[in-house]
C-alpha cells in the first residue's frame, strides 16, 4: 500500500504584453508499506515487511514570450532535490512559428527529464534493487501542423528522438529490477483533427516508434509497442456547461523479451467521460475506463483492470 501527498505553489508574472514568467515550488512525500507473503509453491518464504518513505522538493521557472509576431518561444528549468538521490537539474525549450497566410505552424522542442526509482523498485523484498540510480533522459522533436477547409480540418506530423541513460527494467533471469546503460527511441506521430461544427471535435492519432537498448542495437526493447493509435470524440452541446468525451485506443503487440519472438497480443480499449461545469470555479465529472471490459495484459500474467468507474470534482481558486 502506498500514499503520495503533494503541495504546489505557482504564480505567473506578466512581465510584458508578450512575455509571462511562471515561478513555482513543489514538495511531494511518498510512503509505502510492502508486505510480501512469498510464494510457497515455488519455495519462496515470506519476507520482512518494508516501511519506507521518500521526499522530493523542487523549484521551477518558465518563460513564454512572442518576441516578434507569430514566433512563440518557451523555456524552463527545474531544480529537484530528492531525499535519497540528491540534486538534479532538468530543462525544456520549445519554439513555434505560425504562418497565417497558409495556416501552417512549424514547431520544435527539446528537453532533459529525470525519474528517481520508485519505492517498489528499490525496496520490494523479492524483486527490489536498492542499488538502482535515477533515470535521466534527453529528447527532441520537430514537426508541423496545417489547417485546411477553412480551419475545419487540421493535420500534422512530428518526428521525435529520445535517449534514457540508466534505464530501469526488469531482469527476467535474476527476477529483480535492474539497469542498462541506456535505451533509445525514435518515431513519427501523425494526427488529423476534424470539426464538423463548432461544438464537435474528432481527432485520430497514430504513433510509430522503434525502441531498443543501446547495449543491443538489433533487438527491440521488450514491452514497447511499435504501433499505437487513438480516436477521440469531444462534444459540448450548444456550447453549454456539459462536455462529453468518447475515446478509443489501440496498442499493437509487444515482445515479451528482446528478440525472443514471444509477444503479447494487441488490444483495443474504449473510455467515456462526461463533465458538468456548475460555476467558473467548480466542475463535476464521471468517467468509465475500459468501457467494453476488455481482458488484456501489458506484462505476462499480469491482467489489467476491467471496467472501472470514477466520479470527482475539480475546484479552481
Amino acid at each position: 500500500s502506498g500514499r503520495t501527498v503533494e503541495y504546489t505553489w505557482q504564480s505567473t508574472l506578466h512581465l510584458h504584453e508578450r512575455a509571462d514568467l511562471t515561478l513555482g515550488i513543489d514538495h511531494a512525500q511518498e510512503s509505502a508499506t510492502i508486505d510480501d507473503g512469498g510464494n510457497p509453491g515455488w519455495g519462496i518464504p515470506p519476507t520482512t515487511p518494508v516501511d519506507d518513505r521518500h521526499r522530493t522538493t523542487a523549484a521551477f521557472a518558465e518563460i513564454k514570450t512572442e518576441p516578434i509576431d507569430n514566433l512563440f518561444l518557451n523555456g524552463g528549468t527545474r531544480w529537484n532535490d530528492h531525499s535519497v538521490f540528491g540534486y538534479e537539474w532538468t530543462w525544456t525549450a520549445a519554439a513555434a512559428y505560425h504562418i497565417p497566410s497558409s495556416g501552417t505552424r512549424l514547431k520544435t522542442s527539446a528537453g532533459k527529464a529525470y525519474r528517481a526509482p520508485s519505492l517498489y523498485e528499490l525496496y520490494e523484498p523479492q524483486y527490489g534493487n536498492p542499488a538502482l540510480e535515477p533515470e535521466v533522459g534527453n529528447s527532441w522533436d520537430i514537426g508541423f501542423e496545417q489547417d485546411v477547409c477553412r480551419d475545419r480540418v487540421t493535420f500534422g506530423s512530428t518526428y521525435f528522438r529520445n535517449r534514457v541513460s540508466d534505464y530501469i527494467g526488469f531482469d527476467m533471469l535474476s527476477w529483480t529490477y535492474d539497469q542498462v546503460s541506456g535505451v533509445k527511441a525514435n518515431g513519427l506521430e501523425n494526427f488529423v483533427r476534424y470539426r464538423p461544427i463548432d461544438d464537435v471535435t474528432l481527432q485520430l492519432t497514430h504513433t510509430y516508434q522503434h525502441t531498443n537498448s543501446m547495449e543491443a542495437e538489433a533487438a527491440p526493447l521488450a514491452f514497447t509497442p511499435r504501433h499505437k493509435g487513438s480516436a477521440d470524440l469531444t462534444w459540448r452541446p450548444c456550447g453549454g456547461p456539459v462536455t462529453i468525451n468518447l475515446n478509443g485506443s489501440y496498442c499493437g503487440h509487444v515482445n515479451t523479451a528482446a528478440g525472443d519472438g514471444e509477444h503479447l497480443e494487441a488490444y483495443t480499449l474504449a473510455n467515456a467521460a462526461v463533465s458538468y461545469r456548475l460555476t467558473k470555479q467548480l466542475e463535476v465529472y464521471g468517467r468509465v475506463q475500459n468501457l467494453l471490459n476488455e481482458n488484456y495484459e501489458i506484462a505476462p500474467n499480469y491482467n489489467e483492470y476491467g471496467r472501472v468507474y470514477y466520479v470527482g470534482m475539480n475546484v479552481t481558486f
